[in-house]
């Protein structure tokens, strides 16, 4: 059995669960996971169930193997064997479940493959499909604001050498932590999708996920077989987790207006028909 492994590139918050539910609903024979390993199904509840998530984390379902951790340090000092051995567990698990679904295409929908374990399955796999998943910058930037989670959590810091856009952070506002990473993960996009083992390579903008038509169309260029794709239920984290909608403001559109001041030009114009998501009229504000 051939098997068809396609990876999601994205920032985060750009509807990762809305694409998961969309192929959970619509897709066959493929296994699809979000964000693997997951904590979803807690054993325990209230506080029990807290320290169960955080030895779980630690011991079983690691930072590492999510792609953060000690996995995104080693990325940071090009430590590729440590990043092969956490790939070379994760496919055993994958592979483990492709069988026991009698599934032959696995459908990773993740922020942290393009953070630090794309070069590892790109030494171990034959071939394998990329999707870059992006929301407006502006929005993307806000969601984040809106979740008050740490940046570095599963980000490294943009004046790293590791990164393809090396930033001075001097005088930075957070806002344009989130707006860096928007585009440092176009930016290894476009590298990834350069790979001799890329078997496809396609861009869905968050707004695709709405129309049936074209997630059809993006399903077939990734050859995998669904039934008719119909009333697509448009799914918000932080809406259900209690943060709330994603509304951008003036202030908003001036973090974004200093940050692309910032750029540097040639960064700007290797984003490609992408860049033009990064200039906003303050009007339609």
């Amino acid at each position: 059995m051939i098997n068809n492994y396609i990876f999601t590139i994205t920032t985060g918050r750009s509807g990762q669960m809305t694409l998961y539910d969309i192929l959970l609903n619509y897709s066959y024979n493929c296994l699809t996971e979000f964000e693997s390993p997951t904590l979803y199904k807690n054993i325990f509840s209230g506080k029990m169930g807290f320290l169960e998530k955080k030895f779980r984390r630690k011991f079983i379902d690691t930072d590492e193997l999510l792609g953060r951790g000690k996995t995104l340090r080693a990325y940071e000092k090009n430590d590729i064997q440590f990043i092969n051995n956490i790939v070379v567990k994760k496919l055993i698990s994958i592979n483990k479940k492709l069988k026991k679904t009698d599934s032959n295409i696995y459908f990773d929908v993740s922020k942290h493959f393009v953070r630090s374990l794309y070069i590892g399955f790109d030494n171990l796999l034959e071939n394998y499909s990329v999707v870059l998943l992006v929301r407006d910058p502006i929005l993307n930037m806000r969601s984040f604001l809106n979740r008050k989670k740490n940046f570095f959590l599963d980000n490294s810091s943009p004046e790293l050498n590791s990164n393809l856009l090396v930033m001075n952070t001097s005088g930075w506002s957070y806002g344009e932590y989130y707006l860096w990473s928007w585009v440092e993960t176009i930016l290894r996009f476009k590298k990834i999708s350069s790979f001799r083992k890329i078997r496809n390579s396609l861009i869905i903008k968050t707004e695709d996920l709405e129309c049936s038509k074209r997630m059809a169309k993006v399903l077939g260029q990734l050859e995998v077989p669904h039934k008719e794709i119909d009333n697509i239920k448009i799914l918000n984290t932080n809406i259900s987790q209690g943060h709330g909608n994603t509304k951008i403001n003036s202030h908003d559109y001036h973090i974004l207006k200093k940050f692309v001041s910032r750029l540097p030009s040639e960064k700007i114009n290797a984003l490609g028909s992408l860049a033009r998501m990064l200039f906003v009229d303050e009007r339609n504000i």
